[in-house]
């Protein structure tokens, strides 16, 4: 989408995991990882891991009211919508992240990665940078399920 920056006046931000996306937490996904490839997870971390997205062990399914939300964002003009995850800007993960949507079938304007630091902290900076770069924006929606950074959002 050519984008121009003077006509954003909404920016609808979507969490990945555990929002638009319905991921494995680590203490369902290491007995499925045990079960579909015989061995223990190889990691003591979860979220900074690949392999924590891999669609040959895991059922990568998007969450249908914000699939929704994200549908209806994506037809209105003047509206930018966000990937925002925690995951970090690491090529595989990054890569990951974008092959669940792409199968999918989601697509964002933007993706965004954290690129350092605690995770609700790197998403207020990131929201912080989009109002920035979109001076018209008047309303910015988060889809996220973290409500415990709710109160730092706002």
């Amino acid at each position: 989408m050519n984008i121009n920056n003077e006509n954003i006046g909404r920016v609808e931000i979507f969490d990945f995991d555990g929002t638009l996306v319905d991921t494995q937490l680590p203490d369902t996904g290491k007995p499925i990882w045990k079960e579909k490839t015989g061995n223990d997870w190889p990691h003591i971390g979860w979220w900074g891991r690949v392999e924590s997205l891999d669609l040959d062990v895991f059922e990568q399914k998007p969450k249908e009211e914000i699939v929704e939300a994200l549908t209806k964002a994506n037809a209105t003009e003047g509206t930018l919508t966000v990937l925002l995850t925690g995951r970090r800007k690491k090529t595989p993960i990054m890569d990951a992240v974008k092959a669940i949507l792409t199968k999918n079938s989601l697509t964002l304007d933007e993706y965004r990665f954290n690129y350092g630091g605690e995770t609700g902290d790197n998403k207020i900076e990131q929201m912080s940078n989009l109002l920035e770069l979109y001076p018209n924006v008047r309303t910015m929606t988060m889809f996220d399920d973290r409500v415990s950074h709710f109160e730092k959002f706002n």
